[in-house]
């Protein structure tokens, strides 16, 4: 059955951009910000694990399923027959989807489940390898006519997805859309709000994920991701690509008032991938380091954790978002760990994961915060994995974001990068406790 022509309304197309969540403070900043006294040094004693972890919403993982899942991703990830993993939410059941029949390397793994959980394998439709190339063609050359925002592979291998905005108020074929982008594989069409990127903790003496940094060159606010070491020596901190550009100084608020009070100097962009909207500021001053605030947008030094780890994420990953604006967010679920998207300007093409929640998750002001994972078991007891650096979602202006009460663009889908491969795409390290 042939599926109705969509029609964009004008107004639609105003908002259906993918859109970074950057804030813009309102007033001039310093140019050049003040050089602060030196920070104090953070150490682990007062942590309230307890705390941090009752704001999940899902069951955590263990230490020893992230073991796993890094294992399977690091062997078979680019394995033109993988598809996807899920972990399920009550943390029993991890599914792989595969294409055609188990190698026997593949087979091992499965063999050796985590503890307490079972591994089953379903079959993809097609191969995994297919369908990730049928999105990275769609990015290198989208549809005539339209704004392609995002796209990915279906976690159960029966297709590909696309989201897009019209350049111009038109019907589209969506049917014509689907067969020009994906052939005779089943392609899903929709049209969506733009991804927004979400440009703002405020006075950040630790210089630690989840804080609010500025960009003296653009006004863009955005928040600190996770701390980062290159060569053994140069420590840095890692935020999102469409937060700066290379050279582009940051400044780091006096005040939760910011613009008044003016701004204390925080680092340089020095390293930068587009393709998974990563950035790395550094500083002579080598004062970042390996912790990430875990309470309200407002706190004041109360609610920290060390990041101990790196996460591998697939579908069922609960991930907490430490935004600037929103504070701490738990309860964000990866449903797509294969997704492209697009922020417009050189950052067209961005990989790494979606995740939902039920409710706003994240909203301007996030841009370049820490998605984190939490785990428990193993030798030490508790986890905190870096994730992920938020990237934007299609959200709506509203009064009723978290965190900061100020009217701004939030929303339940964020789109953000893996931590770790904006890691090996800048030759950097994150940074861990001790």
């Amino acid at each position: 059955m042939r599926r109705r022509p969509i029609l964009l309304s004008a107004s639609l197309l105003v908002t259906a951009l993918l859109i970074p969540l950057v804030a813009e403070a309102a007033g001039a900043a310093t140019p050049d910000p003040e050089v602060p006294p030196p920070g104090p040094a953070l150490e682990v004693g007062g942590v309230d694990a307890a705390a941090i972890f009752n704001q999940l919403v899902y069951k955590p993982i263990t230490i020893e399923q992230n073991d796993w899942l890094s294992q399977l991703a690091a062997r078979f990830g680019q394995d033109d027959n993988y598809t996807s993993a899920e972990i399920s939410l009550d943390r029993s059941k991890i599914t792989v989807t595969w294409f055609g029949r188990i190698s026997p390397e593949l087979e091992r793994l499965i063999d050796a489940p985590p503890p307490g959980t079972v591994v089953a394998v379903q079959e993809s439709s097609y191969p995994g390898g297919v369908l990730r190339e049928i999105v990275a063609r769609a990015f290198a050359s989208p549809p005539e006519g339209t704004n392609l925002v995002s796209g990915s592979v279906n976690p159960d291998g029966s297709g590909v997805s696309f989201e897009f905005t019209a350049k111009t108020d038109a019907n589209l074929d969506v049917d014509a859309i689907a067969r020009e982008l994906a052939g005779d594989i089943p392609a899903t069409i929709t049209v969506t709000k733009p991804v927004t990127p979400y440009y703002g903790r405020w006075d950040d003496p630790y210089h630690i994920g989840g804080g609010f940094i500025y960009n003296t060159a653009s006004g863009a606010g955005c928040t600190s991701g996770f701390a980062t070491i290159r060569g053994g020596t140069q420590k840095g901190m890692m935020t999102a690509a469409h937060c700066g550009a290379p050279s582009d100084v940051f400044g780091r608020s006096k005040s939760v008032s910011f613009p008044t009070g003016g701004l204390w100097a925080y680092g340089t962009a020095a390293l930068r991938t587009t393709a998974s909207d990563g950035l790395i500021i550094e500083d002579p001053s080598n004062h970042f380091q390996p912790y990430v605030w875990a309470s309200t947008w407002n706190d004041n030094g109360t609610s920290l954790l060390p990041v101990t780890g790196v996460a591998t994420l697939v579908v069922g990953s609960e991930l907490c978002f430490s935004g600037s604006y929103s504070g701490f967010q738990c309860g964000s679920v990866v449903d797509n760990a294969s997704a492209t998207w697009n922020l417009g300007g050189d950052l067209t093409s961005v990989s790494g994961v979606r995740s939902t929640s039920s409710g706003d998750a994240a909203g301007q002001g996030d841009s370049g915060g820490s998605g984190v994972v939490l785990a428990y078991g193993g030798p030490t007891p508790i986890h905190f994995l870096a994730g992920s650096i938020v990237s934007g979602g299609p959200g709506s202006p509203s009064s009723t974001c978290p965190g900061k009460p100020v009217i701004r663009v939030c929303g339940p889908v964020v789109f953000s990068g893996r931590a770790s491969d904006i890691a090996a795409q800048t030759g950097v390290s994150i940074q861990l406790w001790p």
